[in-house]
């Protein structure tokens, strides 16, 4: 084999897996500067996490499809945090009380926030009404994957974005 294409071959098979097809967005291959936040419990988390690929999930309490999906985004964040994924949840509630509840419920152990109606974090990263939102940003800060709504395939396309990412 020449050196050209085998040194071409070498750099295709070390890219990893591709990302699935995200939803369209507007914050969609932009970066994101982190932002500090207290998070149920008082720690303090970054979202995104800095140097990490960072999962943030926008959900609420009356959202029945996003408490569908945080047992998925638990187990993510359970197999893959040790190979570099930061799960950080976003709450739209206003009432920590209500949201821990049913954190505590769904055994939700990875960091969450809370960012009510005109929340900082909801406005950098374009958050609407649809719930879930759920965001794939890169180790450098760039918004790489995007999950509006509910869909059938929406845990094993979060789980095969953070999983190619976390390949790069």
């Amino acid at each position: 084999m020449r050196p050209v294409v085998l040194l071409l071959a070498l750099g295709l098979a070390a890219c990893g897996a591709s990302l699935p097809p995200s939803d369209r967005h507007e914050v969609l291959a932009t970066s994101i500067a982190p932002m500090r936040d207290m998070a149920l419990g008082g720690k303090a988390v970054s979202v995104p996490v800095r140097g990490k690929v960072t999962l943030i999930d926008f959900w609420a309490t009356t959202c029945e499809p996003c408490v569908r999906l945080m047992p998925a985004i638990g187990a993510m964040a359970r197999d893959l945090g040790p190979r570099g994924l930061a799960v950080v949840g976003v709450a739209r509630d206003d009432n920590p009380g209500l949201v821990q509840r049913k954190l505590d419920e769904l055994g939700v152990t990875y960091p969450v926030v809370l960012d009510g109606q005109g929340g900082q974090l909801a406005g950098a990263f374009h958050v609407g009404a649809t719930l879930p939102q759920t965001f794939l940003v890169d180790a450098a800060g760039r918004v790489r994957f995007v999950k509006v709504g509910e869909s059938a395939d929406q845990a094993r396309a979060l789980r095969e974005a953070a999983e190619a990412l976390l390949g790069e």
